[in-house]
């Protein structure tokens, strides 16, 4: 459970991500990595993935490394939104030399640093993200069945960088959370059809 310091943040990151990307579905504790990692935020459109980490006075910053290292791999734009008193940890960690802009959460000793970064620069690392999925999202994806590996490759190989980028945020957005906006349902041919 969130303390109150983070749940202060997340509130002011949320309503960020609301103006931001309108037609996003707000998630709340992302799991990457098949569980290794799990982002503070999420907005999932249906073609990008933007992440929020969030680390409060009372975090530590020992997961960080971590949880930028997979934002990196399956984020189109990643963030942290950190207390003051770990902009420089932070800034060091994220491997910036500078802050690019200054705090837009209205919150005194917090900030929502311009940490920010395209981390794919326009590409789609497909096996990172295709990651993101539960077994069952995989398969149908992939149209094959087997192990997670072969449906891996399968999907891999045969979608663009943009298709692999839709289905999985189509999934993403279909899927249940506990704490998220609705689900958006997507129709089996049209997941299909990303992929």
């Amino acid at each position: 459970m969130a303390s109150q310091a983070e749940e202060r943040i997340r509130l002011k990151c949320e309503a960020l991500l609301r103006v931001a990307f309108p037609d996003a579905r707000i998630v709340h504790e992302l799991v990457l990595r098949q569980g290794g990692v799990r982002i503070d935020l999420a907005a999932v459109t249906p073609s990008r993935l933007v992440c929020i980490e969030i680390k409060s006075e009372r975090d530590v910053l020992d997961r960080l490394p971590a949880q930028i290292a997979a934002m990196k791999l399956v984020c189109d734009t990643w963030r942290v939104a950190t207390a003051d008193k770990h902009v420089e940890k932070c800034r060091a960690l994220v491997g910036w030399g500078r802050t690019l802009g200054e705090s837009v959460l209205d919150l005194p000793g917090y900030a929502l640093r311009d940490l920010e970064r395209d981390a794919m620069h326009g590409l789609c690392n497909a096996p990172a993200r295709l990651d993101m999925l539960w077994a069952d999202e995989l398969r149908l994806i992939a149209g094959a069945k087997g192990t997670r590996m072969a449906s891996t490759i399968r999907a891999s190989d045969s979608m663009t960088g943009q298709e692999v980028r839709r289905a999985v945020c189509a999934a993403v957005r279909a899927r249940s959370f506990p704490r998220a906006d609705p689900a958006i349902p997507v129709p089996v041919q049209i997941m299909r059809q990303a992929a």
